[in-house]
């Protein structure tokens, strides 16, 4: 699930669903557009969150053409909780999250979503 971020929306980022920090990494990168092809090549912070359940989801901050700088306050090894706020990237920028095979994805291409209040999906 890819969100992209304007300059007139919220950026800061929550936590989707309760868990663990296993990893956090850090890459360097260009600051293309966030919605366009090549933000694959952006700066980019990746994020792997283990549940209680013990299965592994992702959250990806990629920062856009105007965003240049990624925050993230949270570490490796600390518990989170659901709609809890971790960090932000400034101004025009993406959130990427993975989720396993068992989650029920209930948002589509071009939805709006609010942070901490638009269910993305459920573990089925």
């Amino acid at each position: 699930i890819s969100i992209f971020m304007s300059l007139f929306n919220v950026h800061i980022n929550r936590i989707p669903y309760d868990g663990e920090i296993k990893k956090i990494t850090y890459r360097k990168g260009r600051f293309n557009p966030a919605n366009s092809p090549l933000s694959f090549e952006n700066e980019q912070n990746i994020i792997d969150i283990e549940t209680p359940e013990g299965w592994i989801y992702r959250i990806v901050q990629v920062a856009g053409v105007l965003a240049r700088r990624i925050v993230c306050r949270i570490k490796e090894g600390e518990k989170v909780r659901k709609g809890e706020k971790f960090g932000l990237i400034m101004f025009g920028s993406r959130i990427e999250l993975y989720f396993p095979g068992n989650f029920l994805i209930e948002v589509e291409k071009g939805d709006r979503v609010k942070g901490g209040e638009k269910i993305i999906g459920r573990i089925r």
